[in-house]
Formats: structure tokens, C-alpha cells, sequence
């Protein structure tokens, strides 16, 4: 929690300067312009924390975003910043690792809060435990020479929720009911992401890099084959029935070099194995994405063969698919990034890919010999 409670602490700075004025003071320019490996944004200026769910309007009843912050480098810990006349609200997700819980995080919260609020006097106005819909609140509220502090905080299947809300008496009772209703909006965005993502555990994976030229260029060829096929419609449609929906759910930051990473799995509507997962790079533009799935038509080999099927791995654009490596089965976070800053670095290229726009194949299969 040290980094979400640094945000609070910085936020609480300024909170000082506008509650002395009645809570009508400018707030602070954005910090860091949104990264593009964390936030989806939209037309209207809209945003969605990408590795939670998260939806933080640009507009909420009455309260302007006024910044989206990020406290680590894997968007884990972040903060959607808003203010209305006479509120300050700051709604924070954080994923929690470890043994830590939400307690020790109350616990933590309040020690910061009291530290850095001292010349305001703030005195305990309650401590109190509530459920709004499927979130259990530990909510903690106080006192002090400028109006009223709140600290809210819940559980949501791993990751913490915080609410640091600020607010003149006069609009204390306004205040509560606009927490109410955005835990009504989190729990439709995050809530239902990391329920979903939570219905189904992390599957086993063992696969090692395929290093055997001539078994890598005949599975290149197949996957280039077979992919652009199906992106083409060769069938008419009749034999290929359209992709289940997958929703991409974090599992583990892994650091490194070039780039640090981060690891997700796919899941079905219904919460089962989607049987892909997928690496993207954090930047602060679009973020560059290695994904690796079950190869259909080596598995039909495989299969026949009595063995594992086959994992590609592949990167696409709009314009091209390129398949970068292949795997004796699904393989760790740790064997993908290993391809995956290969790629980054320039010293792993395509052996094999293909144009559904285009309507072409390549192969490129180098050999040490």
C-alpha cells in the first residue's frame, strides 16, 4: 500500500490549500499524460483501467476527472482523481500481493491520514463496516478543522478498492450518496471483470521452445497456411463457427530488459480457460503484445501422434500477422518473455506470417547450419 498512500498523501497537499478556500480552488494540471498500456480511453474522454475494469468517466454526477495516475510501472496501482464544489474524491485500485489484506491496509491508511493531517486536528467521527450490493466497505470517517475526511476501503477478489474523499460539512450528506453510486459503477466495471477472472485458476504451464529447424519450419508453414485461411473465409463459414468472446484477466508483472512486461490469460463469458494468453510491453503508447495459443491444426497432428499440442506464438497489426515462436506446450510467463524481449530487442525476427488483407504467406526459417 506505500504507493497508493504516497498518492493520497500528495493528493491530501492540495486539498489543504482548496479547503481552506471552500473547496473551489483549480486542482493540480494532470501529472503524467495517460499510458496506453494501462488506460483505454474513448471519444468522450472516457477511460478504463485496462488491467482491472475499472470505468472512470470523464463526467460523474456533478464531479470532473481531473487526472488518471499510475504509482507503479505495471498499472496495478492506480488512481482516478475527480472534483465537485466542495468535494475532493480520489478512487484508487491496487492489486494486492503477497499475504497482505485489506485490514492492514486500513490499518496503514489511517496512520498515514493522522500523520499528515495533524495541523488540521482531525478527530475519529466514525468507524463503520457496510455492504453496498457485493462490496463489504470498512469505512472510516473524520473531523477536523476543515470539514469532513473519509477513508473507504473493500476488498473486490484480490485487488483493493480505496475511496479518499474530502468534503465541506455543508455537502457531507450529498457526499454519501455519490459514494454509493459510484461503488454502483465500480462494481459493473471492475467488479464484474475480477469476478469473472476469478471463477477459474491459473492453468499449468510447461511448454519449452521448439529449437529444431526443420520441426519449426514445417509448423510455420502449417500455422501461416491454416490462420490465413481462416482469416479469408476459404470455407464459406461453414466449418469455422465465429470465436467465443475472451476477456483478458492480469496474472503477473515480470520485470526485465528491454521492456518490462506483463502477463495476462484469457478467459471465456462464463469464466473457463480460453486457452491464450498474452504478454504486452508497458510504454506509454499502445502497448506491443505477444500472444500464444493452441495451434488447431498441429494439435490434430499432434494428437494423432500421441503427444502435447503445439503453442504459436504471434504478434498482429492491422495489416499483418506474424507467428515468432512455437512451443511444446503452453508455455511459462517467464519461457514467453524470454521470445518476447528477444522480439523487443531485435534479435528474434517472424519465421513465418501472413496478410489476410493482402492475401499472402511468408515463411522464413533460419538455419544455423
Amino acid at each position: 500500500m506505500r504507493l497508493i498512500l504516497l498518492g493520497a498523501l500528495a493528493a491530501a497537499c492540495w486539498t489543504s490549500s482548496a479547503l481552506a478556500h471552500g473547496l473551489t480552488a483549480q486542482p493540480p494540471p494532470e501529472t503524467q499524460a495517460p499510458s496506453l498500456s494501462v488506460w483505454r480511453l474513448g471519444r468522450d474522454g472516457d477511460a478504463e483501467h485496462m488491467q482491472s475494469g475499472l470505468a472512470c468517466p470523464a463526467l460523474f454526477r456533478g464531479y470532473k476527472r481531473v487526472d488518471l495516475h499510475v504509482y507503479d510501472g505495471f498499472g496495478l496501482d492506480v488512481s482516478c482523481n475527480y472534483t465537485a464544489p466542495g468535494v475532493i474524491l480520489t478512487v484508487y485500485m491496487t492489486r494486492r500481493s503477497g499475504a497482505a489484506d485489506v485490514d492492514e491496509a486500513m490499518v496503514e491508511a489511517r496512520r498515514e491520514f493522522v500523520t499528515g493531517r495533524a495541523e488540521w486536528h482531525p478527530q475519529p467521527f466514525s468507524d463503520t463496516r457496510r455492504t453496498d450490493g457485493a462490496v463489504a466497505w470498512h469505512v472510516l470517517v473524520f473531523g477536523d478543522d476543515q470539514g469532513r475526511d473519509g477513508i473507504w476501503i473493500a476488498d473486490l477478489d484480490g485487488w483493493t478498492l480505496e475511496y479518499r474523499i474530502t468534503n465541506t460539512v455543508a455537502v457531507d450528506s450529498r457526499a454519501q450518496a455519490d459514494m454509493a453510486a459510484m461503488t454502483e459503477l465500480v462494481a459493473r466495471s471492475a467488479g464484474a471483470r475480477l469476478d469473472l477472472c476469478a471463477k477459474s485458476p491459473p492453468p499449468s504451464r510447461h511448454g519449452v521452445p521448439i529449437k529444431d529447424d526443420k520441426d519449426r519450419g514445417a509448423t510455420a508453414m502449417m500455422s501461416a497456411i491454416t490462420m490465413a485461411a481462416a482469416s479469408n473465409g476459404v470455407d464459406g463459414g461453414k466449418t469455422n463457427p465465429p470465436p467465443m468472446p475472451v476477456t483478458w484477466c492480469v496474472e503477473q508483472p515480470v520485470p526485465g530488459a528491454p521492456a518490462d512486461l506483463l502477463f495476462w490469460r484469457g478467459v471465456h463469458d462464463d469464466g473457463t480457460d480460453a486457452g491464450t494468453d498474452e504478454l504486452t510491453a508497458m510504454a506509454k503508447g499502445p502497448p506491443l503484445a505477444l500472444m500464444v495459443a493452441n495451434d488447431p491444426t498441429t494439435a490434430l497432428i499432434q494428437n494423432e501422434l500421441g503427444r502435447p499440442p503445439r503453442w504459436t506464438a504471434s504478434m498482429a497489426n492491422t495489416e499483418q500477422t506474424s507467428f515468432y515462436g512455437y512451443f511444446t506446450d503452453r508455455p511459462s510467463p517467464e519461457a514467453l518473455a524470454a521470445l518476447f524481449q528477444a522480439i523487443i530487442a531485435g534479435k528474434a525476427h517472424p519465421l513465418s506470417g501472413y496478410s489476410a488483407k493482402g492475401r499472402s504467406i511468408t515463411i522464413d526459417v533460419p538455419s544455423d547450419k
